[in-house]
C-alpha cells in the first residue's frame, strides 16, 4: 500500500468511525438524558440530524491531521516516560475519566428532577445540588437543549 492510499483510509476510517460515535453518542444523551446536544437537521446531507456530511468531512480530515502531526509529536514524548510510570499514570487517567464521566451523567440527570421539582433523598443528591447548580450546569453545557 503506498503512502497516498494509507493516508486516504485514514481519513475514511477517521470519516466513519466519528460519525458512527457522533450519532451513538447523540442517540444515548438524546434518549437517556432527553437532552439534544448538537442538531444537523439544517445543514444538507444529515442523518437523522445527528450526523452531517460537512461534519463528518471534518473529523475525517482531523484524523488524517491526528496521524500525521499530533500523534508524532505526543510519542515522542510518551516514549521518554519509564513504562512503569506510564502505566500508573494511564491508569490514574483511566479512573480519573471514568469518575468525571459517572459525575457528569449524575449532575445532569439531578438537574432533571430538581426541574420536575424532585427535592435531593441522599448525600449524593444533597452534594450534586450544591456543587453542579442548574446555572452552573447552563454554563458548561451551553449546547444542551432542554
Amino acid at each position: 500500500m503506498t503512502i497516498k492510499h494509507a493516508l486516504i483510509l485514514v481519513i475514511i476510517i477517521a470519516f466513519i468511525s466519528s460519525s458512527i460515535c457522533e450519532y451513538i453518542i447523540s442517540f444515548f444523551v438524546e434518549k437517556f438524558f432527553d437532552n439534544t446536544i448538537w442538531n444537523y437537521s439544517d445543514l444538507p446531507f444529515n442523518i437523522n440530524g445527528r450526523i452531517c456530511l460537512y461534519y463528518s468531512l471534518i473529523w475525517g480530515a482531523l484524523g488524517l491531521i491526528w496521524i500525521k502531526i499530533i500523534y508524532p509529536i505526543f510519542k515522542k514524548i510518551i516514549e521518554k516516560i519509564p513504562r512503569k510510570i506510564g502505566e500508573r499514570l494511564m491508569y490514574i487517567l483511566i479512573v480519573l475519566l471514568i469518575f468525571d464521566s459517572i459525575i457528569s451523567a449524575l449532575a445532569v440527570l439531578r438537574e432533571k428532577e430538581r426541574k420536575k421539582g424532585i427535592p435531593a433523598k441522599n448525600k449524593i443528591e444533597i452534594f450534586l445540588d450544591h456543587h453542579y447548580s442548574d446555572e452552573f450546569l447552563d454554563k458548561i453545557y451551553q449546547n444542551f437543549k432542554k
